[in-house]
């Protein structure tokens, strides 16, 4: 006779059933994640528990001061620190609409253009729970805000390391360093401004970013010079006390590189 079959394998993810789809379960507020092989609560206990999130650090100046969107958290670990933007990712929902959505309260519609920056997930982020955060960035001109919005100055508050919930300074940091190249690339400096500006305007959000004082003539060439970077306006040029002939107004359409980069002193 045959010889009996070999018995079956020990574990039953060596067999070639097709693995149970991941379970994914809302709780609370929060998205969490566990892989199906875990057939008990008893073997989970948290282990695989993930609290994923969106944050989004969101510059714009107001006053000739750099500020980003922040406020204080009212309850939980880290009361009264500040905190960023923040919302959990539906089911449905992309984790850009989902920083979108964590800016709802702050300015009106979908108008800032946002940048994924980084994933934040080392284990003790959060002392309550493994939490993974994705975190995007990106600079609005103050007009499209909500009224009174929660803002804090960048600088003054990055000084203050112990103001900040979470890694949210850390991420805020890194979101900074990340706006000054995007500023020496690339024509970003637009999202600062209105959908029209004068080089002037460009030129005072380099000094404020930078923190230094730049040569206005090279900054014009250099603008002038960056094909796509400006758009040239029918809009009669606008008078500026004091400042001799009425600035020209442009627009900007579109996000372009620079090449050469401009090079302005920056630690990140």
């Amino acid at each position: 006779p045959p010889p009996p079959p070999p018995p079956p394998p020990p574990f039953f993810f060596f067999t070639h059933q097709p693995p149970s789809p991941m379970l994914r379960s809302l709780v609370g507020s929060e998205m969490c994640i566990r892989d199906s092989m875990s057939t008990t609560d008893e073997a989970f206990q948290g282990h695989y528990l993930t609290n994923l999130s969106v944050h989004t650090v969101l510059f714009t100046i107001i006053e000739s001061e750099l500020v980003m969107c922040a406020r204080e958290r009212t309850e939980g670990p880290f009361r009264f620190h500040w905190e960023l933007p923040g919302a959990n990712p539906r089911m449905q929902e992309s984790l850009e609409a989902a920083a979108h959505r964590s800016l709802s309260e702050i300015v009106h519609g979908s108008s800032a253009i946002l940048q994924q920056l980084k994933v934040f997930g080392e284990p003790d982020r959060d002392p309550q729970r493994r939490s993974i955060a994705v975190c995007y960035w990106g600079a609005i001109a103050p007009e499209h805000l909500q009224p009174q919005p929660p803002v804090v100055s960048a600088i003054h508050a990055l000084a203050e390391s112990e103001r900040f919930a979470f890694d949210h300074r850390t991420i805020a940091i890194t979101a900074i360093g990340h706006l000054k190249r995007a500023l020496c690339n690339s024509s970003v400096v637009t999202d600062f401004c209105p959908t029209t500006f004068s080089i002037r305007e460009l030129h005072r959000v380099y000094e404020v970013v930078f923190g230094t004082e730049i040569a206005a003539g090279n900054f014009q060439r250099k603008v002038r010079s960056s094909p796509g970077f400006i758009t040239k306006t029918n809009t009669p040029p606008a008078s500026e006390k004091g400042r001799g002939r009425p600035a020209e107004i442009f627009t900007n359409s579109r996000r372009v590189e620079v090449s050469p980069p401009f090079h302005f002193p920056h630690d990140s």
